[in-house]
């Protein structure tokens, strides 16, 4: 069986399935700790590199109340955008949350090309499983990396960087 994983209402849809046991077995949909592994082992474990996304099922994991997203300590999973409401018939049936994956250097985190829209049905206290569309975003092309670092380290404001190239200009006042 195929999903249409353009319609967050579908994605709900097979996820409620999931979480009440009576989706049909898929091989497009993986069930996975997702937190077990960083983002750029996930295409051996989904296993079928045919396809643009890959789409997983996995329980959330927590750190008290708070949802906890870590890969280990070398990475972790961030929101890069505000939860969406979904809604069938004017009436809310889940969530979706737009998350990035970040690398964990000396740290500093730096976000990686990998994305994740992560959905979750409504009320919240259904909820077994998240579903996940995992994808490889392309990184910006013919933008050479050292153009790209003095792009993030521009000053803002009174802030010195010696190891940008940006010099604001200087104003003069006239009495």
């Amino acid at each position: 069986m195929d999903y249409d994983t353009s319609s967050p209402r579908a994605m709900i849809r097979c996820l409620s399935s999931k979480n009440n046991n009576t989706l049909e077995p898929s091989r497009v949909i993986v069930e996975v700790d997702l937190y077990s592994y960083h983002a750029h082992d996930l295409p051996a474990v989904y296993n079928q590199p045919e396809r643009d996304e890959m789409l997983f099922f996995t329980r959330r994991h927590y750190n008290g109340q708070r949802i906890c997203r870590k890969v280990g300590n070398t990475a972790t999973w961030k929101s890069v955008g505000q939860e969406q409401e979904i809604k069938d018939r004017d009436q809310l049936v889940g969530h979706w949350r737009p998350l990035g994956f970040y690398r964990n250097d000396n740290g500093n985190p730096h976000i990686t090309e990998w994305r994740m829209d992560e959905y979750r049905v409504f009320p919240d206290e259904v909820e077994n499983y998240v579903l996940c569309k995992v994808i490889k975003v392309e990184r910006q092309k013919n933008v050479p990396q050292q153009q790209k670092d003095v792009q993030k380290k521009r000053p803002r404001g009174d802030e010195k960087d010696s190891s940008s190239s940006f010099n604001p200009p200087k104003l003069i006042k006239f009495l």
